[in-house]
């Protein structure tokens, strides 16, 4: 996903909330998961006293997103 540059073919535009938490939760990576990515960043924000209600709000639709993905694989 190339969101930063219009000029990109994968730039994907404005999308919503729910859309990346859809790309997060099943986005991986040589350094980890779209999901531990997020995690992560919110964990140091928190930690220098930076509290995002928009970062929280999506790690929550990625926490449902994994869960719905995760239902869909069992047998």
């Amino acid at each position: 996903m190339a969101r930063s540059d219009p000029a990109n073919p994968r730039y994907a535009g404005k999308l919503d909330n729910q859309a990346i938490a859809a790309t997060l939760a099943t986005a991986v990576g040589h350094w980890g998961s779209g999901a531990q990515y997020l995690f992560e960043t919110i964990r140091h924000l928190e930690a220098c006293g930076i509290r995002d209600r928009n970062l929280w709000r999506l790690q929550e639709l990625v926490a449902v997103e994994i869960g719905l993905t995760s239902q869909l694989s069992r047998p």
